[in-house]
């Protein structure tokens, strides 16, 4: 993986299929005016030979298909990117904000659950809108990197560690029995 460094990075991580929304992910940030800006994509999935069509004739979009070393990219890249319309509690976003990467996401419930804990640590865009993740985009790399990329690593360490997630369910669950009895 050869990546200019003055490249602004970003990553996306996940099954190229509808739920996850690849395309809207390429199509956002081929809107974008980053100069200098790549788009690494992971993954693999039924939406794969669309994906690489849409960014056949832009060397800035690489889709590195299937691969076992996420970590190494994680590490070369400055933000995450998820444009699911659905998700549980997202791995990778997790991971991403664990190595410090501020993190763009769809406007969905659990994204916005993890970006109430600290909204430096990443911005949200319009789901299924193309211009408003190219927005995104465009706005979180305006932004002090340094302060984001901790805010990131203390959003995952210390707000969505195992520890806490466990008491914050706890605290649900005796809430739940409270308001029964």
């Amino acid at each position: 993986m050869e990546i200019p460094e003055s490249a602004i990075v970003f990553l996306s991580v996940g099954s190229l299929i509808p739920r996850k929304n690849p395309l809207d992910v390429i199509e956002g940030f081929q809107a974008t005016d980053i100069e200098d800006g790549v788009l690494l994509m992971l993954g693999d999935g039924p939406l794969q030979a669309e994906c690489e069509s849409l960014a056949a004739d832009d060397d800035r979009v690489r889709i590195e298909g299937w691969v076992d070393n996420v970590s190494e990219y994680l590490g070369a890249s400055d933000y995450f990117v998820l444009a699911s319309s659905s998700e549980g509690f997202p791995n990778t976003v997790m991971e991403a904000l664990a190595v410090g990467l501020p993190v763009v996401l769809s406007d969905i419930q659990p994204h916005q659950e993890i970006l109430q804990h600290d909204a430096d640590a990443g911005i949200e865009f319009e789901l299924r809108d193309t211009r408003s993740l190219a927005v995104a985009m465009e706005r979180i790399t305006t932004r002090e990197y340094t302060a984001q990329n901790a805010a990131a690593r203390v959003l995952a360490l210390d707000n969505l560690n195992s520890n806490e997630m466990s008491k914050q369910y706890l605290d649900l669950y005796e809430h739940i029995i409270e308001v029964q009895e």
